[in-house]
């Protein structure tokens, strides 16, 4: 009998490979769109409430008076005692004291700096006015018309002319002053002049024969008539 074969022992099948995983998809996240940065809201900033400004209390006069003390933010008072052969005017004198008190000097400091300088400027003045009578006199004692010899006669001829023709102001005004204008070279050879004008005889006499023409009339048109122009000026019939 043939023997049948026994079969070997059976061995385990190997396992099947395990396939392989598909790859993993990479995930792209979504972008996403930031968030808008907050503008800041400004601050309003409100300023305190000013507090009102005290009202000053009205000043009580002293000694029962009405008259409240002076206010000590106005400017001193400057009352200057001018001498007056400084001849300052009110125009002069305020700028005197508007320079002083931009210099911060004060009303006593200016007075003690004006009766410093005083006697100086007399001085210089009486001086001037001096030299100015001295040179008047001069020019009109050289005059070759009015001056020398007939110097006597010239001031007699210009008394005349302000006596025919002037008042007591311009009397007053010819002969008033440290330098009367009477005494003025130009005004006095002008009132000489007027002096001899009033009282000299005329140069020429009327008519070629000298008789005068008073009473004697005169008639037509002497601007269109030449012959009768001519016997009224010169008394003849040509």
């Amino acid at each position: 009998m043939t023997a049948i074969p026994t079969p070997a022992a059976a061995q385990p099948a190997a396992p099947a490979a395990t396939p392989a995983a598909p790859a993993a998809t990479p995930v792209v996240p979504t972008p996403v769109a930031p968030e808008p940065t907050p503008t800041p809201t400004p601050k309003l900033v409100v300023p305190p409430p000013e507090e009102p400004t005290p009202t000053p209390a009205p000043v009580e006069p002293k000694d029962g008076g009405d008259t409240p003390p002076d206010d000590p933010a106005e400017p001193e008072a400057f009352d200057l005692n001018v001498p007056e052969t400084m001849l300052l005017d009110e125009a002069t004198t305020a700028k005197l004291i508007e320079t002083a008190r931009a210099q911060n000097l004060t009303a006593a400091q200016t007075q003690a700096l004006l009766d410093s300088v005083a006697p100086s400027l007399d001085a210089a003045q009486a001086q001037m006015l001096k030299e100015t009578r001295e040179g008047w006199a001069a020019e009109i004692a050289n005059d070759p018309k009015f001056g020398g010899e007939r110097l006597p006669q010239s001031e007699a001829l210009r008394d005349s002319a302000v006596r025919a023709f002037g008042d007591e102001a311009l009397k007053e005004l010819l002969n008033a002053g440290e330098l009367p204008l009477g005494q003025e070279p130009a005004v006095f050879r002008f009132l000489a002049k007027i002096g001899a004008a009033i009282t000299e005889p005329p140069a020429v006499q009327p008519g070629a024969n000298g008789a005068p023409l008073q009473g004697k009339s005169i008639s037509g048109d002497v601007f269109k008539d030449a012959s009768h122009a001519a016997s009224v000026m010169y008394g003849d019939s040509k």
